[in-house]
């Protein structure tokens, strides 16, 4: 038997189960999964889904599962069209519905779409339309070990206090010692290795935002477009004169306000205006990770990172040789140079059509109001210490 699973921000966990054949009765297509792992009978779940693809082999038969939100990956033939117009959260809310999710938390920050420009769009999967507004104020979806999905600001920054630590052990002598920061006594170390990468190319000090064309009727019957764009800098010590900037560019429709896009400009330039670090550590398997948990890392044997870590992603494995995670982490400092410098304007104008009437009949849809169950309590990382002792696992799958 091996087990292993993985987890990453905008992305749907996915389970391999390996075991003799044939395969079993209730491992069919779409049937329910849930699977828990922990030491002397303490048990951590761990992930929540269904089975996607048994296949049999020779002598050995592997269950390919996906989780909770493999909903919002289904690719339609045809196009899903959105209109957008209300509150953000409300928008979202819907979509999750559409989709068919069941357990869900959206909290993203007050904004009303489509006051101005209603917007429909068309979208392949609704993921993709979930994302559309949840990259304007935080980041991917992602979804926790008991299956909630969750759409709020998440952006990949150590909170200040970890809840968790991780490190390799220091010989200073005869004797393995902790390293500075560690304060429990009786830790143990977990790190098995390691690989640290600081990336230059990823640093941007100038950000352009740009958002929708806003069309208004003149006096003399002319359509003035006003395409709302605005743009920040400010120094970087990490970007050499010449050429002194590195671009980045950020353009959603739905962004319809000077003061929206402003907003937004300011939050990827404090983003993109550090040196973000990407640290990979392979570790002794941890049962209780989640992801946007944040880690404390005193690695002096392999990588020499200290400090603060944000779980961007992680993966497991468990099989009769060992229990290992695997740990995508990203950290590094604060924002270069402050606050950055906002351009004096937030749009160009421009009049160069005339309407011989009324001028054209723009008419958006209308969002489906439909009012959302209350949210599953999801697993928030609280609760529990770190599990040790002998290993054991629970897969259940249910095939009604």
């Amino acid at each position: 038997l091996s087990l292993s699973w993985a987890f990453a921000f905008g992305q749907v966990p996915s389970v391999r189960i390996v075991v003799p054949g044939p395969i079993p009765a209730s491992a069919t297509p779409n049937a329910v999964v849930s699977i828990s792992v922990g030491f002397d009978n303490v048990l951590v779940p761990v992930f929540s889904g269904k089975v996607d693809s048994p296949t049999a082999d020779s002598d050995r038969v592997e269950i390919e599962c996906v989780g909770q939100s493999w909903r919002l990956d289904v690719p339609y033939k045809r196009t899903i069209p959105v209109t957008f117009v209300g509150d953000a959260n409300t928008i979202v809310q819907n979509l999750a519905i559409a989709a068919g999710l069941s357990s869900y938390v959206v909290n993203l920050p007050l904004w009303t779409i489509g006051s101005v420009v209603p917007q429909t769009l068309e979208f392949q999967t609704y993921g993709e339309a979930v994302m559309k507004v949840a990259e304007v104020d935080a980041g991917p979806w992602y979804e926790l070990p008991m299956g909630t999905v969750r759409i709020e600001p998440h952006d990949p920054l150590p909170g200040p206090t970890p809840w968790r630590q991780y490190f390799s052990g220091q010989l200073t002598g005869v004797a393995e010692a902790q390293p500075a920061g560690i304060t429990n006594a009786a830790a143990r170390p977990r790190i098995l290795g390691g690989q640290l990468r600081i990336d230059l190319r990823e640093v941007c000090n100038s950000v352009t935002v740009r958002g929708a064309t806003v069309e208004t009727t003149g006096p003399e019957g002319e359509i003035n477009s006003d395409v709302i764009e605005t743009a920040c800098d400010g120094p970087s010590p990490w970007i050499p004169t010449p050429p002194g900037f590195r671009d980045f560019a950020f353009s959603n429709e739905l962004i319809e306000a000077a003061a929206k896009a402003a907003q937004v400009c300011g939050r990827y330039y404090a983003l993109k205006n550090r040196l973000e670090q990407r640290l990979s550590l392979e570790i002794e398997g941890d049962p209780q990770l989640y992801l946007g948990a944040t880690v404390q890392v005193e690695d002096s044997d392999y990588t020499g990172a200290t400090g603060r870590w944000f779980v961007w992603g992680y993966s497991c494995s468990l099989d009769a040789g060992g229990f290992t995670s695997r740990l995508d982490l990203r950290g590094g400092g604060a924002p270069a140079g402050g606050t950055g410098q906002l351009d004096p304007f937030a749009c160009f104008t421009w009049s160069n059509i005339k309407s011989s009437g009324g001028g054209d009949d723009v008419t958006g849809g209308k969002t489906n109001q439909v009012t959302p169950p209350a949210p599953a309590n999801g697993n928030d990382g609280g609760g529990g210490g770190p599990a040790a002792g002998g290993a054991s696992v629970i897969v259940t799958v249910d095939g009604r």
